[in-house]
């Protein structure tokens, strides 16, 4: 079933001084391994301010993209670098708005469940 579809591609290019080019192509489908985020984003260095997107070879995406972009944009966020989405397509634009449009209730996570039982007694001996 796979055959028929190209694996998930990524090439980064300078686009500018400041700028990079990150064409993606493929499948960017969970049933394939996607290119190493952290290797991208060894490239986004300080010289950089800006990130945008070819999308024309992207055949088909599900959240595998989604978790790339996520990251990246946390990484590009961080460092102050400006990331241009107007060349993703729609429904990936409007998931990642989604995404970062609701923050994170602080108490949303669980820091640490109470331990069982048996776990207590055997603190409680030691």
């Amino acid at each position: 079933m796979n055959a028929k579809r190209k694996p998930c591609g990524l090439d980064v290019e300078r686009s500018g001084a400041d700028s990079l080019q990150i064409r993606l192509s493929g499948s960017w489908t969970i049933d394939h391994t996607a290119p190493s985020a952290d290797e991208i984003l060894k490239r986004v260095t300080a010289d950089v301010r800006e990130v945008g997107f070819d999308t024309r070879d992207l055949e088909q995406w599900d959240s595998l993209l989604l978790a790339f972009l996520v990251k990246l944009i946390n990484h590009c966020d961080r460092h102050g670098i400006t990331v241009d989405q107007h060349d993703l397509p729609d429904s990936v634009r409007a998931l990642l708005e989604l995404a970062f449009s609701v923050p994170e209730h602080q108490d949303a996570r669980r820091e640490s469940a109470r331990p069982g039982v048996w776990t207590r007694i055997g603190l409680s001996v030691l």
